[in-house]
């Protein structure tokens, strides 16, 4: 699932990127080597388009470094970018996805807010702006952010889905599950946001339709622990004890590790893991 995203305009390998640095009068094509070479010495470039060319060249080799998840040599590259121009957008939008990918989600933030203060426009860094709050727990201020990332790019599925997870943060469950409809609209293959949808009308106390929505995403993949645990959840609370224990089987044979940390951490859970038709089924993995 994707957490931060890159905008268009700062992804290395797209010609929007080249663009937009042009149309920030920090990517000045160099002369070829030969007419460099014989230029008079009072015909050299000058201090600022210098710092403009290095602007652009570290620019682009921080989001390279950020591609191949080097987080902190992108991050001393993004660095030495600003201090050739403070005010470099997609530098500032860049420094702040390789804080975040650090989980250092302040300082994340605060460069998400001096990128906005320059450039208000982009969606990708109101949603990025958006995932930094929701990380450090300002749900509230996180859905303001995610209502203008989709505001102004309302196919952003990955928008609507992690503004739902902050709705149910605050509670707001019916909302949350409007804005999984709405990223289902958009990608019906999102198996984890079926998933979540389940957790969600499973929390709302509608069982049945959480299975529907837990089977939904088990379709998809098959491997979704969360969609086997919580589908054990809404079999339990409508007393199918059968079910539930073929859920956690389920779980635990395809993620052992994740069963643990999610199943033997919830007491809700453990009539089923001390019913001997469930123990005699795990004695058969080994």
């Amino acid at each position: 699932m994707v957490l931060f995203q890159q905008s268009a305009a700062a992804s290395s390998n797209s010609l929007e990127y080249s663009r937009r640095l042009s149309e920030h009068q920090c990517l000045k094509q160099p002369l070829p080597a030969v007419l460099a070479v014989n230029r008079p010495r009072s015909q050299s470039p000058s201090d600022s388009a210098k710092r403009d060319l290095s602007y652009a060249d570290l620019t682009r080799e921080g989001y390279l470094l950020y591609d191949t998840q080097h987080y902190r040599a992108a991050l001393s590259h993004f660095d030495r970018a600003i201090d050739c121009r403070p005010n470099g957008e997609l530098a500032l939008h860049g420094r702040g996805l390789a804080y975040a990918q650090l989980g250092h989600y302040r300082a994340a933030l605060s460069n998400f807010q001096r990128a906005l203060g320059l450039n208000a426009d982009d969606p990708q860094l109101w949603y990025n702006h958006a995932m930094a709050l929701a990380h450090l727990e300002q749900h509230r201020a996180a859905i303001q952010s995610f209502d203008r990332a989709t505001r102004l790019d309302p196919s952003n599925h990955h928008a609507w889905y992690n503004r739902a997870r902050s709705l149910r943060a605050c509670c707001c469950y019916h909302g949350a599950l409007e804005n999984l409809n709405r990223t289902l609209s958009l990608k019906a293959d999102c198996h984890y946001a079926w998933s979540y949808r389940g957790i969600i009308l499973a929390a709302m106390t509608r069982y049945h339709e959480a299975i529907a929505s837990f089977n939904e995403s088990l379709r998809i993949n098959e491997r979704d622990l969360n969609a086997w645990c919580g589908k054990a959840h809404a079999a339990l609370n409508l007393n199918d004890i059968d079910s539930a224990i073929r859920c956690l089987y389920q779980a635990l044979r395809i993620n052992p590790t994740g069963y643990q940390r999610i199943v033997c951490s919830r007491r809700e859970f453990d009539s089923v893991r001390l019913d001997h038709r469930f123990v005699d089924l795990i004695a058969g993995l080994g």
